[in-house]
This record gives structure tokens, sequence and C-alpha cells, in this order.
């Protein structure tokens, strides 16, 4: 690409096809002007192909010396359409900083004089415009690394301290499930379910957890007459280390009860374990639709099949809208009498803690002192 050098202001430039000879002084507005609107069309396919700092250094190497910040943006504005005196200024840095150009007093940029002498000649320019694009490449190949490496640090970063999160065990928690431990090695696993059911899970002193199905809980609160569900991965895991598999846990009812009050005082100061975990994010509560659950006979086992054996029980949790089921138990025909002493045969689901919504916030009690 080459520029016309201006002979006077009243005769028409030209454009030297010779030696590359550059223009020692800053050009005026006139001939940046000329330059720009001759050249507007090479320049954009450059900065669409090499990008913006190759662009901007080939405007150099056509044939200024010298150019100020303010006509560099000018050029970057008229091909590229940028405003921004950020980037343009971000651009001349980097090429100031790899040697490229160098300041020339305050605004003003200027070809250091072993590149000034290497593009009087074609051969020399091709060779710095080829250094540029291998410096480009290194520049792209580096900032890529860097992101990915940035995404992946990122990443990891967040499965550790998501891991460390779910290590964090409240130390009143822990001394429950060391109880509980201790319990289950006893044979007393019913007293270490009913330990955790008023302490880990929200549950009053007369209610009762029902069962567990993965990491859904299902329990009845005797005071409202209704039923509760809630989520919780981490619990479900406690479940698991501690040999807990059972479905159906409501055989656990008043089994701990002097323990707790040892423990803890009162049933009430038990539940605060809860809401401490509660608030570390231990629990979720899904399901929002309006569900009712029902006690009854296994309508669905012939007969014939239950000939010498008790009829099966199901305890059935369906939306109300179209009775679909969300989960079904099996109960055995032995408990239901005693289950259904405590828990009425059909009733509503409460799918969170409390039967009062505005009550969800205000039980988180902290635990300090416990234990």
């Amino acid at each position: 690409m080459q520029i016309q050098r201006r002979r006077s202001r009243a005769k028409k430039k030209e454009v030297s096809t010779q030696e590359q000879v550059l223009i020692t002084e800053i050009p005026d507005d006139e001939l940046l002007e000329a330059f720009i609107d001759r050249n507007i069309e090479a320049l954009r396919k450059i900065h669409v192909k090499k990008g913006a700092t190759y662009m901007i250094y080939a405007s150099f190497t056509a044939g200024f010396e010298k150019l100020t910040f303010k006509q560099i943006h000018e050029i970057y504005k008229a091909v590229a359409g940028v405003s921004s005196k950020g980037s343009t200024g971000r651009i001349l840095r980097w090429l100031t900083e790899n040697g490229f150009l160098e300041k020339a007093g305050r605004g003003i940029y200027k070809l250091p004089e072993p590149i000034k002498e290497m593009i009087t000649t074609e051969e020399g320019k091709r060779e710095i415009l080829e250094l540029l694009s291998e410096a480009l490449d290194k520049r792209a190949l580096k900032s890529t690394i860097k992101h990915r490496m940035s995404r992946i640090l990122k990443a990891r970063k967040g499965e550790l301290e998501t891991k460390e999160e779910e290590k964090k065990i409240p130390k009143s928690a822990k001394k429950v499930i060391a109880i509980a431990q201790s319990l289950i090695k006893e044979g007393k696993k019913a007293e270490a379910i009913d330990l955790i059911a008023h302490t880990l899970l929200p549950i009053r002193k007369t209610g009762l957890l029902i069962a567990r199905k993965g990491d859904i809980f299902i329990y009845y609160e005797r005071k409202t007459g209704k039923m509760h569900l809630l989520k919780s991965k981490k619990l479900a895991e406690i479940f698991e280390q501690l040999g807990i598999t059972d479905e159906l846990l409501y055989y656990h009812y008043g089994k701990a009860t002097k323990l707790i009050k040892k423990l803890f005082g009162s049933h009430q100061n038990a539940r605060r374990v809860h809401y401490h975990l509660k608030e570390l994010g231990w629990f979720e509560y899904p399901f929002k639709t309006n569900y009712m659950f029902e006690l009854t006979p296994d309508v669905e086992i012939p007969t014939i099949l239950l000939i010498n054996q008790q009829p099966q029980w199901i305890l059935r949790i369906f939306k109300l809208a179209d009775k679909r089921e969300l989960l079904r138990i099996q109960i055995p025909a032995k408990d239901v009498e005693e289950l259904s002493k405590k828990v009425k045969k059909k009733g509503q689901v409460v799918t969170r803690e409390h039967v009062k919504e505005q009550n969800e916030e205000s039980y988180f009690y902290r635990t300090g002192g416990l234990l």
C-alpha cells in the first residue's frame, strides 16, 4: 500500500510506486484525509482479515513516520466506526510495549529507527508485517490460553468451594450424627432415627418421619394433621452413611424423647439444629402444586394373590387437580392399625415446612450454646 506525497496544495497528489518514502513530519489534516479517502477500502479489508492492531500499524508503514494519537484514532474511527478512544489507546500501548512503535512526545507515536529503515523497501516492510502477524498470533494464543485457563480455574475453584461447603457440617449437627452412629452400633436404630427426625429435620415432638424415597423426606405433623415433603441430598447421604436404608421410618416414633430432653432440654430447642442447616442450604422445596395424601388398601394387588396374607396398604401422594401420583409408599397391613392412630387416612400435603407460609423465614435459630 503506497501513500501520496504532497508536492503542493494546488497540485494533484501522486502515489509513489518505487522505493517507499516516509513522510517525516506529522501530516496535516488535508493529507491525512486524502490518505483515508484513497485507502479506506483496503484498510477495511485489512481490518476484517487481520484485525485492528495490524490495520493501524499498516497505516504507519504505508508512509508515515509519525502520527498523533488523534490522527490514529481518526483512521480507526473511519475504518471500523470505533468511537471509544480506549481501544485505540490499548492498541498503541501494545505496539509500543512490543517495540513496533515508540513515543515521540505527548500523544505522538513514531516508527523506531530500525523499522523505519526496513520499511523503505517492500521486502523489509513485508518482513516487519510478518513479524507483527506472528506477535499478534502469539498474543491471541496467549489470550486464548489465559482465558481458557481462567475458565478452568474458575470452574475448578467453584467445584472445590462447593465440595468444601458440602463438607462443612455444623458442630451441633456433627454431634447429633456421632450420637446416632453410636446408637446404631448398639442396635438402637429406631432411637437414632427419632433423634435425627427431631434435630436434623424440623419435625415436632408429636410428629413422625414416615419415609424416605431417595432424597425426598415425607413426614407427618399430628399437631396440624398435615403431611410434609422436602428434599435434601446432603441428609440423604448421611442416612446412607449411617446405614439407614429403610424406606419406611415411622417406627421411630417417641424412641429418643428422653435423650433429646437430656441433650437439648426440649424438642423445640432440638429443632434449632435443623434451622441452622436450612440457612446453609441443605434443603429444597421443589413441589409447588397442591397435593393430597391418602392411606388406603392397595387395590392393584389381586385378592387371589393375598391368600393367607394380609392385604397391602399404600400411602399415596397425588396432585389435587388431576389425581396424578407423585409418590406411592407400600405400608404393611400389620402396621396400618398402629399408624392410623397417629396419621389421618386422608389429608393435605404441605410442600414446605410450615402451614403458614409467613413462618418459613421466622424460624431460623442459631445453635450456639447447644450440645
